[in-house]
């Protein structure tokens, strides 16, 4: 090769080079512009298709009939995709610096940049529901009914085709905008609008910075799309004034996305445009300004408390071995413990609604197969004798107690036999199907919407997330048992989850499981207990198993008493401004208690404590950050009961959702996978979120090695482990304990379940399913006298 040939080569390997990196550049610079509509669009992506609240979130919308999904899309179109693709243009042509760059550059490239950015953003919302239904056929369970999962697929597959056919008609209308702005009707409605300039040119500031002193086309931007975009930021706020309840009922689930992600987007836009033109970090300057505002006036995050004066009385806190004595009463052996039943302890999980809807299955498989067993289902209630839950599953076990103490001392059922919304049953007949059914509500929406908006915004101005979260609870247990009274009215109190936490107890007619709620303490790590039991006990003479210098035993070792910090007086010498000293807290409501236990990232903010005085102790999180099984505290009960009462023989069942827990804890790992984006902040991360299950494990294994000694002779067992099995990308044939080669398949952890999900976790509890044989362990015991230890 010649030299000259070379060089001209090179050169012209160098001049491609520069239009690809000014191209690039380019690229970087209109989305830096458009940062607001393009942040809206990764922001729905993070969301919709990549969490796990999210996965299977467009299953009814796909489920329900052809008008449904033309609905939900037609919102997308309105809501999010066009505000976004204006948006985009509009700050590109208002945008100064921006249109002198172009004008200096004249781009062909960044031309076409300019035209096309905001469309392929437009498109881009679209591509992000395609993707979520995408994730949604391939995280579909592998159940029994298989029709059920064709039927899901089939339908979603439909919803991608009726995705493509609105993106192609939002593409037409974004190439045909001009045409069509042309017409009579759009020339009429855009005169019309104009009367409106007066108003918009109050809101115009800096318009040195903006592109009308260019007096370029760019600038006589007609009023017809700024009223739009100001109409579809009134209509947000006033449907979200109204309520995030009320707007739930409106736009449940995936129907809320376009209306949150949308809502905001104007005056993001507006605020972006500003920035622009007075050179100021707007968005940033209001969330700073927003946070100082927080930390000066203080969150609407705080605990939900009950107050009352200070003469009325507070419900005693339950001593444990005043517990187990009016246990064995109820199980009529207080005189001879030796003939009592096994006393039942149950540990489970955490796993949002996932935990919450398994775990109250499988206490209600107890009681319906009961008669199976020669048992009846009083019998097995009286026998449950405490509950460490964790998480979702806390919410599982308050709702199971509450409809048990509705039910009253012989256990009619309290729920209709009907059928109820969003419950994969056609009709309630027994008590799991009641159980499921107050589980199978639709917490997400509510909370989601009081995450993007309510929350924004957390000055004390109006109720979180956290109590939106938690009146969903309170709403779902009213409708289902309100049907089943005579006048529609949910039962007096214990027996709805706005009672007071210390009333759901035992009573001498009618015996409830103890409920042992475990929340994490962001002070200090260590546990915080929602439970109505006291903090010390009576042990028999040497048989406490905690050492300790006075007569009374401690219950759990290194344990806040969530109770002991709401009704404490610690703190400085002054109450925050504006309140008054020396309330008398009495509790929580029971959706409270059980959401101590359940506050996870996002989801749900840290839950501010504060005293009698109203000085804030502490922030209590989910208990999974702790331990995510509950074995802990069930380990400590079990050592407990023997403490007062050597005689008895406890037995733990012990439940957990996750299938992506290894069958063998100590299996070893196959592989770390790809390289991760952002590894060195994921990976802690990462790390933090496994160990919460690696502990459980451990817990387990301790438990177990405790328990060892009481599965010895005819006693047999001492534990069971309920679980959900680990599925793999083919069709199973039910082989337990096999090895997966890859990951599980996942199963959606949200506030809310798609029917598949709900049959997926049904399933486990099937005669042919992995856990039959532990159930089999749960009937012995059941049938068992604490006398087999001595047998």
């Amino acid at each position: 090769m010649r030299s000259g040939d070379g060089g001209a080569l090179w050169q012209d390997a160098k001049s491609a080079l520069a239009r690809l990196w000014q191209g690039v550049l380019d690229l970087v610079l209109i989305l830096w512009v458009v940062r607001a509509p393009f942040g809206g669009v990764l922001l729905g992506f993070l969301i919709i298709a990549k969490t796990p609240q999210a996965e299977d979130l467009l299953i009814p919308v796909a489920d329900s009939n052809p008008l449904g999904i033309v609905v939900f899309l037609i919102l997308h179109f309105v809501l999010w995709a066009t505000p976004t693709h204006y948006s985009a243009r509009l700050l590109l042509n208002d945008d100064r610096q921006f249109r002198l760059y172009m004008r200096s550059h004249k781009s062909r490239f960044g031309k076409l940049l300019e035209l096309w950015v905001p469309r392929l953003l437009g498109l881009a919302t679209f591509f992000v529901m395609g993707l979520s239904a995408v994730r949604a056929i391939r995280n579909l369970p592998i159940i029994l009914d298989q029709r059920v999962i064709t039927a899901a697929e089939g339908n979603l597959l439909w919803f991608i085709a009726w995705s493509l056919v609105f993106a192609l008609l939002f593409l037409w209308y974004v190439v045909k905008r001009r045409a069509m702005a042309r017409s009579s009707i759009v020339s009429r409605a855009e005169a019309t609008a104009t009367k409106a300039r007066p108003v918009l040119d109050r809101l115009e500031v800096g318009t040195a910075g903006s592109a009308r002193s260019l007096s370029s086309d760019y600038a006589q931007e007609g009023s017809l799309g700024r009223l739009l975009l100001i109409a579809e930021f009134c209509l947000f706020v006033f449907a979200l004034l109204l309520g995030p309840s009320q707007v739930a009922e409106w736009l449940p689930r995936a129907y809320a996305i376009p209306l949150v992600l949308g809502g905001w987007l104007p005056i993001l836009t507006y605020l972006s445009a500003l920035g622009r033109r007075l050179r100021a970090p707007l968005i940033v300057g209001v969330v700073f300004v927003i946070v100082t505002l927080t930390v000066w006036v203080g969150n609407n995050h705080d605990v939900r408390t009950i107050e009352t004066d200070a003469g009325a009385v507070v419900p005693a806190r339950l001593k444990f071995d005043e517990a187990v004595h009016l246990w064995m009463r109820a199980n009529g052996c207080e005189a001879t413990p030796a003939s009592c039943p096994r006393p039942i302890i149950i540990a489970a999980a955490g796993g949002a609604s996932r935990a919450g809807f398994f775990t109250a299955s499988v206490i209600g498989q107890l009681f319906d197969k009961a008669e199976k067993h020669g048992l009846d289902p009083v019998s097995v209630r009286n026998r449950l004798f405490a509950i460490s839950s964790v998480s979702g599953s806390s919410l599982g076990v308050v709702m199971t107690t509450t409809a048990l103490a509705a039910g009253g001392p012989n256990m009619q059922m309290p729920c209709p036999s009907t059928a109820v919304p969003l419950w994969y049953g056609d009709q309630i007949k027994n008590w799991r199907g009641c159980l499921e059914a107050l589980m199978a509500g639709d917490f997400l929406t509510p909370t989601f919407i009081g995450l993007t908006f309510q929350d924004v915004l957390p000055l004390n101005l109006w109720i979180d997330r956290a109590v939106l979260l938690e009146t969903s609870w309170e709403r779902r247990f009213a409708d289902i048992v309100g049907r089943r009274t005579s006048n529609g009215t949910v039962p007096d109190c214990p027996a709805n989850l706005g009672c007071p936490f210390l009333q759901l107890r035992p009573t001498q007619d009618r015996w409830l499981p103890l409920l042992v709620l475990n929340g994490t303490s962001a002070g200090t790590g260590q546990r915080v207990v929602t439970t109505l039991l006291d903090d010390s006990y009576i042990a028999q003479p040497g048989r406490c198993p905690i050492h300790t210098e006075t007569s009374f035993c401690p219950l759990f070792m290194e344990t806040f008493y969530f109770h002991d910090l709401l009704n404490g007086t610690a703190g400085a010498a002054e109450p925050p401004s504006g309140k008054e000293p020396s309330r008398k807290l009495i509790d929580v409501r029971l959706s409270t208690a059980a959401h101590n236990s359940a506050r996870f990232p996002l989801i749900s903010p840290p839950g501010g404590i504060r005293n009698r005085d109203h000085h804030l102790v502490d922030r209590i999180v989910d208990g999974g950050y702790f331990e995510n099984y509950g074995v802990l505290t069930a380990e400590e009960l079990v050592a407990a009961i023997q403490a007062v009462e050597p005689k008895l023989v406890p037995f733990v069942i012990i439940v957990s959702n996750d299938p992506g827990v290894p069958l063998d804890p100590n299996e070893m790992p196959q592989s770390a996978g790809a390289a991760t984006f952002f590894s060195e902040l994921a990976t802690p991360v990462a790390a933090v979120t496994h160990a919460r299950n690696a502990r459980g494990n451990l817990g387990i294994a301790y438990l177990r090695a405790a328990l060892r000694p009481q599965a010895a002779g005819a006693c047999n067992v001492a534990t069971a482990h309920i679980r959900v099995w680990p599925q793999g990308d083919v069709e199973a044939t039910r082989e337990c304990n096999r090895k997966l080669t890859g990951r599980s398949r996942a199963v959606s952890m949200s506030w809310w379940l798609s029917t598949p999900v709900q049959l997926r976790l049904v399933e486990e509890l099937d005669e042919r399913s992995c856990n039959r044989s532990e159930f089999d362990n749960i009937w012995k015991a059941l049938n068992m006298k604490s006398v087999c230890a001595s047998e």
